[in-house]
């Protein structure tokens, strides 16, 4: 049974080494890079990915089109910066030989301010599936999701995310994914208010540090926590911003 593991990347070289080696056991890599220019595909073929260039198409049409690539039967989705639990791979072929799941989330954890953030409850991601029982949701702008049939599980094998591993780093993506989502939620008819502005924010800090135990990471679980709760706050005062502006033009406009 083929598994194929398919990523996106853009100058993703500080790590990509570290995750290509933990994905080897697989039949095929297929790396789709939109225009890197720090040595991320020489890398890529290094581990003997197949490397396609493609114009960034957006988080979720970019990874459809690595999905619709791939050859096996099971699909691996990883990002650049994810790194696999080691034996990872020899585990996830030996599930997949005989389970009638039809895919499978993986724990992800975040290293930030120094350090994996292991003591707290993980991200479960979509990542591991069958091919024909997957679906990208095109719409998302960002945090893009794959519809996977039922039934799914879960598998024991961890990865470690390097995605927000300083305040700074985090700090920009909050930055961007904010607007994007702030887009997202304008492109599906919604305006915003400020009630959702001022108390979304409390509503991630309290799941951060109570329902996903960060508490128990100290320092960096707060700091990461109130990074979250700030990720909500600008995205609501973006989706006002961008309401009033659209309102503004359609009143001009009529």
């Amino acid at each position: 049974m083929l598994l194929s593991a398919y990523l996106i990347t853009l100058n993703e070289s500080e790590h990509l080494a570290e995750v290509l080696e933990r994905l080897q056991g697989v039949d095929e890599i297929v790396v789709v890079d939109s225009g890197s220019t720090d040595g991320t595909q020489d890398i890529a073929r290094r581990f003997g990915a197949c490397v396609v260039h493609q114009d960034w198409l957006g988080f979720a049409r970019q990874k459809a089109h690595a999905m619709s690539l791939c050859q096996g039967e099971w699909v691996l989705s990883m990002d650049g910066d994810e790194v696999l639990q080691l034996g990872a791979i020899d585990h996830i072929r030996t599930l997949i030989a005989s389970t009638p799941m039809n895919g499978f989330t993986i724990p992800r954890h975040e290293v930030f301010m120094g350090r994996p953030m292991t003591s707290s409850r993980p991200d479960q991601m979509m990542r591991l599936y069958r091919k024909d029982k997957a679906e990208w949701d095109l719409v998302r702008l960002v945090h893009e999701h794959v519809e996977v049939q039922q039934p799914t599980g879960r598998i024991g094998p961890h990865m470690i995310h390097y995605g927000n591993d300083t305040v700074a780093k985090a700090l920009g993506k909050i930055n961007s994914y904010s607007s994007l989502k702030a887009q997202q939620k304008l492109n599906a008819g919604k305006r915003g208010s400020v009630a959702k502005m001022l108390l979304s924010p409390l509503g991630y800090f309290t799941r951060y540090m109570l329902v996903r135990h960060f508490w128990k990471e100290g320092l960096p679980g707060l700091v990461y926590a109130g990074l979250q709760a700030g990720y909500a706050f600008l995205s609501e005062a973006k989706l006002l911003e961008l309401a009033k502006k659209q309102a503004t033009s359609t009143h001009v406009q009529s």
